[in-house]
């Protein structure tokens, strides 16, 4: 096991740095270790069991579909009725002997998680025998009630986790099919599933609901704001990016799921100020531009006063809330020329400093993030072919000479 191992030779590492500080007792290292080493097997043989149960489950899923299917069209409606919910009862029956009578929780739950995805296909297979005329999406809805209510009275965390991506889908659903500007339903459906992750303790899935929301955010957000008159796409990444704004600046102070608000405002962020930046999304609206960068900068300081991050990150995030209104600033009075120039220096030096702070907090998500956006946009603007390649090589040769002087110093400083 390369990646166990791996782990414990960093962990040994570890251990010798605590060791010589004081941190730990020289005699307690071996038996970290082994502690360690002992437990590694079993928890992998915990996810083994878990991932070969839903491997399973999917597959049975599956073939049991594929086997309506084929037989479908031969099949009486009361046939076709008895087999759908046969299959769901004793998928659901199944899955409670194996948790309360066999102990056997991880086939247990694929059981359980079996019956619900069961339960989503009698609901399409019944409309279509019966060819119920209904509002396409509330088919999934219907689909996310089952499996949350399956998630709240077994209980089933894998439930749960498919509860809230029918969730997203279902809103996903209203957004794109029917044309919804602002599909408001979708938080009181979420908080319900929420509530419950909150309620059981189910780390997880809390975070998957947290990606669903941020998914639900950005799809509702540009829905809206692509159908509002007289917005550049600009102006609309700037509107969008005040809540990630607070979220990279204070995300992590919220309990159990504060890294992952921190990580999803950097990244949102950042391709916010991408966007607001790109050359491609022409001129932006005065209010809309001026708005988005009040709004980003008092959400930026409400959330600084909250959790007091470090200066650097602060001054960095203020700098993406006033883009909108740099950009607006170059293009009333800057000559053209300079208008293309004075973004993309603003944004390269946005992610330049991104790395920075990503090395001074020990971040690699940060620094991660730093590099992809670096490699991404010096391609595009290779790729544009709106810069002349001779401008390119001067830009690149006098700001990479910048950063070597830089590196060289700050070596020399340490």
């Amino acid at each position: 096991m390369p990646f166990q191992r791996r782990y414990l030779d960093r962990l040994g590492e570890d251990l010798d740095r605590w060791v010589a500080a004081g941190y730990v007792a020289a005699g307690q290292r071996e038996v970290i270790l082994a502690d360690a080493a002992a437990h590694g097997p079993q928890q992998s043989k915990a996810r083994t069991a878990a991932m070969l149960a839903l491997l399973g489950v999917l597959l049975v899923g599956a073939g049991a579909v594929s086997f309506v299917a084929a037989n479908w069209e031969q099949m009486p409606r009361a046939l076709r009725l008895v087999v759908l919910f046969a299959s769901m009862i004793a998928a659901f029956a199944g899955g409670w002997w194996m948790l309360a009578r066999a102990g056997r929780p991880q086939a247990g739950q694929g059981l359980i998680l079996l019956g619900v995805i069961l339960f989503g296909v009698d609901i399409h297979l019944v409309a279509q025998t019966y060819q119920i005329q209904a509002h396409y999406p509330n088919g999934v809805l219907m689909w996310a009630g089952g499996a949350l209510l399956a998630a709240v009275l077994v209980p089933s965390a894998p439930s749960l986790a498919l509860a809230f991506a029918l969730i997203g889908l279902w809103s996903w659903q209203e957004i794109f099919f029917d044309d919804v500007r602002l599909h408001l339903p979708f938080l009181p459906v979420w908080a319900l599933a929420m509530a419950a992750a909150v309620g059981f303790r189910w780390d997880r899935c809390l975070a998957f609901g947290v990606v669903v929301f941020a998914g639900w955010y950005g799809l509702s957000g540009l829905a809206l704001l692509a159908r509002l008159e007289d917005i550049d796409p600009s102006d609309a990444a700037a509107l969008l990016a005040v809540l990630p704004l607070a979220l990279w600046v204070g995300g992590e102070k919220v309990p159990r799921v504060g890294a992952l608000l921190h990580a999803l405002g950097l990244i949102g962020s950042i391709l916010a100020a991408a966007v607001v930046t790109s050359p491609d999304t022409g001129g932006g609206a005065p209010v809309y531009a001026l708005a988005s960068g009040g709004l980003g900068v008092a959400a930026v300081v409400a959330a600084w006063a909250w959790a007091r991050p470090t200066p650097l990150r602060l001054w960095l995030a203020l700098a993406v809330a006033l883009l909108a209104p740099l950009r607006l600033a170059l293009e009333l009075w800057a000559p053209a020329g300079l208008v293309e120039w004075g973004l993309v220096v603003a944004f390269l030096g946005i992610v330049i400093t991104l790395a920075v702070l990503g090395g001074r907090e020990g971040s690699p998500l940060t620094r991660r993030v730093a590099y992809t956006a670096f490699g991404l946009d010096i391609l595009a603007l290779y790729m544009g072919g709106t810069m002349s390649l001779l401008s390119l090589f001067v830009f690149f040769t006098v700001v990479g000479a910048g950063l070597v002087v830089s590196a060289l110093r700050l070596e020399k400083r340490s």
